[in-house]
């Protein structure tokens, strides 16, 4: 469970370093401008990835249940926590370039800006996602927007 993850942080246990059936790894990695940004990876590492993006209010945890439904099937969700959003560090801005600059970050990061994959956001997350295929539209292979507990494509 999740809730063990963040207890093993807490004690300071070791943290696995490849996903195990239904527990996610959290990593870091450090932005240009020396932020720390947080994500949660649900593997399999050799799974088809998902990335996921949380809302306003939310964070890359929010994306633990769908992970745990979607692995059987092979994938493997990333769930970043979003500039200022769960363990990542908060930013000077917080506009659509900054977000943008942190999604490019985190896939090259994890070796996922060669392949495009799904995206799935609600709120903040479902704008990141449209403008991150806009931006970059070899990244993304679709986007899905969660609303009201509802899954759309778009």
């Amino acid at each position: 469970m999740l809730w063990h993850v963040r207890v093993s942080v807490l004690y300071g246990e070791a943290m696995p370093t490849e996903p195990a059936p239904g527990q996610p790894v959290r990593a870091h990695l450090t932005t240009p401008d020396g932020r720390c940004l947080s994500y949660l990876d649900f593997g399999p590492t050799e799974g088809r990835p998902l990335l996921g993006l949380h809302g306003h209010l939310g964070e890359g945890a929010d994306f633990a249940d769908l992970a745990r439904d979607l692995s059987p099937d092979g994938w493997r969700v990333v769930a970043l926590d979003q500039r200022g959003h769960g363990d990542s560090d908060r930013a000077k801005q917080y506009d659509r370039n900054g977000y943008l600059d942190d999604l490019s970050l985190l896939l090259t990061h994890m070796g996922l800006d060669h392949q495009p994959l799904p995206v799935l956001g609600h709120s903040l997350g479902a704008i990141n996602a449209y403008y991150l295929a806009a931006a970059r539209p070899d990244a993304v292979t679709d986007r899905f927007r969660m609303k009201s507990g509802v899954v759309s494509s778009k």
